[in-house]
């Protein structure tokens, strides 16, 4: 309460006492939401499911009953509707956290009167009074939305996380996490880290990046979806991860991920990665593997408090229910409390040229580590016959950007590439000749004649798309 007593003169207790009693009876009435998505699922008889998953601390009031989805369509179209939340799974609290951290499921059936865009909501308040990067949480609500096209000829549905959310991490210390979009379509995904929505369009007030060590701050790597973070601030910071969908180079939606993050000392230790296949394992894992070849890789789980019981998983699509060419199993290794994953796939002729990413886990019931491994499947016959596997390590900033960009990867050969600018509709704005030599690549791009706005940039070769990625004109 000092900063409110800094915000008003001596004379004015009277109002003071009416204002802090006011936001008293708020924080008492708070919903403590502390994260949620919706994701739209197109069924076979060309209705969509719609699904709103919503986490809350059981601090506050009880989770409503009821969700309201808010339907904006082309045209003018709009519409409501309300759902329960499915009483059997909704309201389990979650095994892997200190305190009471709460699930909820809200699902509707959807018949969409008119193809196009549609954009589909819900809202609820309040945040957590806690929330430090926020100007004023307690009267900001979480606005939860996703935006998909609509299709009457071709199916599409939204991407959906594969792994679910993370709460707690350590102050001070390097911690992971990966959401795993995955798309059943098999579209391109382009993520991103946003602010968080309090109403339609309309941005939190006061946002502010959580606070980092210099050396590891806040960011998304973008060629596997990990979010890498050393916080060096105890608290409760909140942020958007942010989805968007793309076939053939057109915007086809987007999802959104609204993530409380609460940061903590660490003073019971903390689960890290101690080896990947007998090896210090480094931020981004790659394994090449030829169609019709079993791969097989192992991660060890440590913890520096060796009194403390340890837990693995992993997420793939790989693991899907169907996917039977994809394994993972867990055990212990004998040595102090590690435990060991191994993970085992056999991609056969279908999938050469195809990259697939594999997040394993690793919990003591308090803090969660995720390390992300991409595995790059070639032909039987070599690297030589996929050219996209000669590229690596892509990588666009500044981003946002004003007049130019650079462009860093690198490259097996000497090769000439194009790049091409789409806006949002997949018209082609600038298309520019590079040449990749061998080794490290630097290359700068102009992008002065852009007007401010959001594009999409596309390095193409001989073999087709080799890579994508958003870009933010400022």
């Amino acid at each position: 309460m000092l900063y409110l007593f800094q915000e008003f003169n001596p004379y004015a207790m009277k109002h003071l006492y009416t204002l802090v009693l006011a936001l008293l009876m708020l924080n008492s009435q708070a919903t403590h939401l502390m994260g949620g998505d919706i994701t739209v699922a197109q069924l076979p008889n060309g209705e969509h499911l719609v699904n709103l998953t919503v986490y809350r601390d059981t601090v506050g009031i009880p989770m409503a009953s009821m969700a309201t989805f808010e339907f904006s369509g082309p045209n003018g179209w709009n519409f409501i509707r309300r759902t329960a939340y499915d009483s059997v799974v909704s309201g389990t609290v979650l095994p892997m956290y200190p305190y009471g951290v709460e699930v909820y499921f809200f699902s509707d059936t959807v018949n969409f009167p008119v193809a196009g865009n549609w954009h589909i909501a819900w809202q609820n308040c309040c945040r957590n009074g806690a929330i430090q990067n926020l100007a004023n949480p307690l009267s900001e609500s979480m606005y939860l939305s996703t935006n998909i096209v609509v299709d009457s000829v071709v199916p599409n549905s939204t991407p959906f996380f594969l792994v679910p959310a993370a709460i707690y991490l350590p102050l001070n210390i390097a911690w992971q996490y990966n959401p795993l979009p995955f798309d059943p379509d098999g579209d391109s995904l382009v993520w991103s880290i946003d602010r968080p929505l309090d109403d339609s369009a309309k941005f939190c007030l006061g946002y502010s990046t959580p606070p980092s060590a210099p050396s590891n701050p806040l960011h998304l790597d973008s060629a596997t979806g990990t979010l890498s973070w050393t916080a060096d601030s105890i608290g409760h910071f909140v942020i958007s991860i942010l989805v968007e969908q793309y076939r053939n180079g057109v915007w086809l939606g987007e999802i959104r991920r609204d993530m409380q993050l609460i940061v903590v000392p660490a003073g019971h230790g903390f689960p890290y990665w101690s080896s990947f296949n007998g090896q210090a394992p480094r931020d981004t894992l790659s394994i090449d593997v030829p169609a019709n070849s079993p791969l097989n890789f192992e991660l060890i789980a440590s913890h520096s408090d060796t009194t403390r019981n340890l837990y693995m998983d992993a997420y793939s699509p790989l693991l899907l229910k169907g996917a039977s060419n994809a394994s993972f199993s867990v055990s212990p290794t004998g040595t102090r409390n590690d435990l060991k994953g191994r993970f085992s796939f056999t991609p056969d002729a279908s999938q050469a040229g195809k990259r697939h990413i594999v997040v394993v886990r690793c919990s003591d019931k308090y803090f969660t580590n995720d390390q992300a491994v991409r595995i790059n499947v070639q032909s039987g016959i070599g690297l030589d016959e996929n050219q996209a596997q000669s590229f690596a390590n892509w990588q666009l900033f500044p981003n946002p950007a004003h007049d130019h960009f650079y462009l860093s990867f690198q490259s097996q050969e000497q090769e000439y590439l194009e790049l091409e600018v789409l806006d949002l509709e997949g018209r082609i704005l600038k298309v520019k000749r590079l040449e990749a030599l061998r080794g490290a690549n630097l290359l700068e791009i102009d992008n002065a004649n852009l007007e401010a706005g959001v594009y999409l940039v596309r390095i193409k070769a001989s073999a087709g798309v080799l890579w994508s990625s958003k870009l933010i004109k400022s």
